[in-house]
């Protein structure tokens, strides 16, 4: 097997609120609804996640955390060339609902 290559790769990015700070405890869902494939993963302190050992696919990430809206991308690539795909996802703040 060539050097670099495998049988997974990995999909990882970072969660920012709207002013660039770092969005801890958001979740990150990486699925590949043909494959039947879901991961999810928990951003850290500094707002990054990392989902691993996934075939390599297309996926698309939902990225929900509390008193935001819900930000999705489509078509995120797991490589297993030694390449990582990264994301930055920018929240915006949800607008409180009337009750």
């Amino acid at each position: 097997m060539p050097r670099g290559t495998g049988t997974s790769g990995e999909i990882r990015g970072t969660v920012t609120d709207p002013t660039g700070g770092t969005a801890p405890k958001a979740t990150a869902e990486v699925e590949d609804t043909e494959k039947g494939i879901r991961r999810t993963a928990v951003t850290g302190s500094d707002g990054e996640y990392q989902v691993t050992g996934l075939p390599p696919s297309t996926y698309s990430v939902t990225v929900r955390l509390a008193g935001f809206q819900t930000e999705n991308s489509q078509e995120c690539s797991a490589s297993t060339l030694g390449r990582r795909s990264f994301w930055i996802f920018a929240c915006e703040w949800r607008p409180a609902q009337p009750k």
